[in-house]
């Protein structure tokens, strides 16, 4: 019953679209009017607020995983940067390697006509 009164005041549904599995909307409904009328929610209120509260326990941080994708263009525009300084100098850094190929699409490419 408590439930069904909580989920009307949460959510803010129409009494009709209450879900059934709170039972009777007439019942619900009456027990609101009661409950409301008597002032029962403020007096409720009131109490639990006069009462400490239990600190909650904050959960653990999630495991993240990362994968990170590195294009070779910027790795081969980085390693010609650093090394074209050191070049003619006697600890002369040896040339990058050359980027790796290229797979060719498998998708053949369109032709107007």
């Amino acid at each position: 019953m408590l439930a069904g009164i909580l989920y009307k005041a949460r959510t803010d549904t129409p009494w009709k679209y209450i879900p059934s599995m709170f039972g009777s909307l007439a019942t619900l409904q009456t027990y609101w009017t009661r409950w409301r009328k008597s002032r029962f929610w403020e007096q409720a209120i009131g109490a639990l607020a006069q009462e400490g509260s239990t600190p909650l326990l904050a959960p653990p941080p999630p495991e993240i995983k990362l994968r990170c994708l590195i294009e070779p263009q910027t790795l081969e525009s980085e390693c010609h940067s650093d090394r074209s300084a050191a070049r003619g100098s006697p600890g002369a850094l040896p040339p990058c390697p050359p980027p790796p190929r290229r797979a060719r699409c498998p998708i053949p490419r369109c032709s107007r006509s």
